[in-house]
């Protein structure tokens, strides 16, 4: 990981998927789950390449929720952060007669406080690629750069990361979004009211799913909105549970385009029976026998 060492890549490959290929598979699924969309990954040391599907390739945005992941969310967060913040590292062979020496690549550790993490990578293709991560006054930010110029332009990354964190921290501050979840109350025609009384209009409640209030690093100018879309008919018979319609989530930002963040369900908190023949069946039977 210090080296960028292809052939190594390769190797723990092999030995944890069984083949490239298998790996690949294995990366790709991993991906998906943490919410990639545009990344397909055809070797475990990202030099370029295609198959009968498509070519090596990932997006910015992509490379920044892999580093995310791998920094916040991650099992293995702690380790990750240890080995990509180590400096240097020496090690020997089997027979304790060679020692080997790696280096970190990341020059950017030493640039700016508050720097967590980073790779970089470099192909024919891509140019001068980095990923990195900076945690400022309890906040953190991720940067993604690709085609940062080619030889001999090697430092242009290190100049935009710059930038880009100094501009995120002196523009962003978390703020939570969290407001009582919604709550709607429906009479329902052709139902049966629990009370048992054949003329008492039955009413079902609807409540938006528990979740937790939504935290975001936000620029001054940015807000997060919330709609309401209801498709629930208020006919008998109504089930326990039974969905409602969601409440969307979105991020506004400032150009006045908005990006979906969550769907929170809403349901039925009670059910409602429907007045048919067995229902007027059983209340005749009560009111006159019981």
């Amino acid at each position: 990981m210090l080296e960028s060492h292809n052939d190594s890549a390769v190797a723990i490959a092999e030995h944890v998927g069984g083949s490239v290929e298998k790996f690949a598979a294995l990366m790709n699924e991993k991906a998906a789950e943490i919410g990639c969309e545009q990344t397909y990954f055809i070797t475990p040391n990202g030099l370029d390449d295609s198959d009968s599907i498509n070519s090596h390739g990932t997006s910015a945005i992509d490379l920044a929720r892999i580093m995310s992941y791998c920094i916040l969310r991650s099992p293995k967060a702690e380790e990750f952060l240890k080995i990509t913040q180590t400096q240097s590292y020496t090690f020997q062979d089997l027979s304790g007669k060679r020692s080997f020496s790696c280096q970190n690549h990341n020059a950017f550790l030493q640039m700016m406080d508050g720097a967590l993490s980073g790779k970089t990578g470099f192909t024919a293709d891509a140019g001068y690629c980095y990923v990195g991560a900076v945690e400022r006054d309890g906040c953190t930010f991720v940067v993604a750069l690709l085609g940062c110029g080619w030889p001999n332009n090697k430092t242009y990354k290190w100049k935009d990361c710059k930038k880009l964190f100094s501009y995120g921290i002196e523009n962003y501050e978390y703020r939570t979004y969290a407001q009582p979840l919604g709550c709607w109350e429906y009479a329902i025609t052709g139902g049966a009211a629990a009370s048992g009384d054949p003329y008492e209009l039955p009413v079902v409640r609807l409540e938006e799913e528990n979740h937790e209030p939504i935290r975001l690093l936000l620029r001054a100018d940015e807000q997060i909105e919330c709609e309401e879309h209801l498709n629930f008919r208020a006919e008998a018979p109504v089930t326990l549970g039974q969905e409602g319609g969601e409440v969307r989530y979105y991020l506004k930002k400032a150009d006045g385009s908005r990006q979906l963040l969550y769907c929170a369900g809403i349901y039925a908190s009670n059910g409602v029976e429907a007045k048919n023949m067995t229902y007027y069946t059983r209340f005749l039977l009560e009111s006159f026998f019981v």
